[in-house]
């Protein structure tokens, strides 16, 4: 069994006969969607897991976190 990348988006890959991967199957038929869908989101860059809101830089978790880091030294 040979194995080629999808035409599609040159990721996955494919068995030798099909034309585009599970993932742009699905894409296509509309039933698959992104968790992240909106590019807009700001994310924390030190943990990658909390929103920020408006005017931060970091979360306040990890606002917090580094001001105990501080307070121990």
């Amino acid at each position: 069994m040979k194995y080629n990348r999808c035409v599609r988006c040159e990721l996955n890959y494919i068995t030798e006969g099909e034309i585009y991967c599970e993932i742009c199957k699905k894409e296509l038929n509309g039933k698959y969607h992104y968790e992240y869908n909106n590019i807009n989101e700001n994310i924390c860059p030190y943990c990658e897991k909390n929103k920020l809101e408006y005017g931060e830089e970091i979360c306040s978790y990890c606002k917090n976190k580094k001001f105990k880091k501080k307070i121990r030294k």
